[in-house]
């Protein structure tokens, strides 16, 4: 009886074969790439953002921006399709139009300001505002309003000529008592509290 003959193995590929499949199939980014310089920039800004001591209220939306900077300008470099370069091009002007409103609520955080307006603010209707808002910020327009201001109250509680009642109203607060139940859900202090460990820090 005859030995069945032997299953040829197929030769392996060699090192320039294997770097030039992977130079085909793999969508790489060089340092040479007209797009690089761009990319390299909207992620340094991206990392500065989310790594800054110094985060603020802008930290989330600034990073989703600049991630979205990144997906656009990527997608350009490998030839995504037009659909996705649209999308980008909506998202980065719901963004700059978001940006605009924060910046606008942290210089006017005393003022009355409802859903509908924020949302006429920034070309949107109140639902799509209200799901966009959350998504961009991760809480909702009037829980941003209501720590942006019980921030500021905080940090107003320094100042020993000022009468919580008073701090209360500078930063947008009818009703002091509102004020003292807000303040303590996100300090778990009430503002008298913390005006005392102020003092005797």
């Amino acid at each position: 009886m005859s030995a069945a003959p032997r299953r040829r193995l197929p030769d392996r590929p060699s090192l320039e074969q294997l770097r030039k499949q992977a130079k085909e199939h793999l969508d790489t980014l060089r340092a040479a790439d007209p797009s690089s310089p761009a990319v390299h920039e909207a992620l340094g800004k991206m990392l500065r953002c989310y790594f800054d001591a110094t985060a603020d209220q802008y930290s989330r939306i600034g990073c989703k921006a600049y991630l979205s900077e990144i997906l656009y300008l990527l997608s350009k470099h490998f030839g995504a399709s037009d659909l996705a370069r649209a999308e980008y091009v909506r998202r980065r002007e719901q963004a700059r139009r978001l940006g605009a409103l924060v910046e606008y609520l942290n210089n006017n955080y005393a003022e009355k300001i409802a859903v509908p307006q924020a949302a006429a603010m920034v070309g949107m209707s109140q639902s799509t505002f209200n799901r966009f808002f959350k998504q961009a910020a991760g809480m909702t327009f009037v829980d941003y309003l209501t720590h942006l201001r019980v921030t500021k109250a905080r940090q107003m509680l320094r100042d020993q000529s000022l009468s919580i009642a008073e701090i209360s109203n500078l930063v947008g607060f009818t009703d002091q008592s509102y004020f003292d139940k807000r303040f303590k859900e996100h300090f778990g202090k009430s503002p008298r509290e913390c005006r005392e460990m102020a003092k005797s820090s």
